[in-house]
């Protein structure tokens, strides 16, 4: 029984680890897409 439990926490361990990469990823791709958007801009005004 004790090997399940120490899976299970695993798992849920996991679970919690690969929610906060998630969102850590979402917020650079968020950050990458502004910079990006913003260089596209100064490049069309520029032009």
């Amino acid at each position: 029984m004790k090997k399940v439990t120490a899976t299970t926490n695993i798992d849920k361990l996991t679970q919690g680890f690969d929610m906060q990469l998630m969102e850590i990823l979402k917020a650079d791709l968020k950050n990458y897409k502004n910079k990006i958007n913003k260089q596209t801009h100064t490049i069309k005004q520029a032009a």
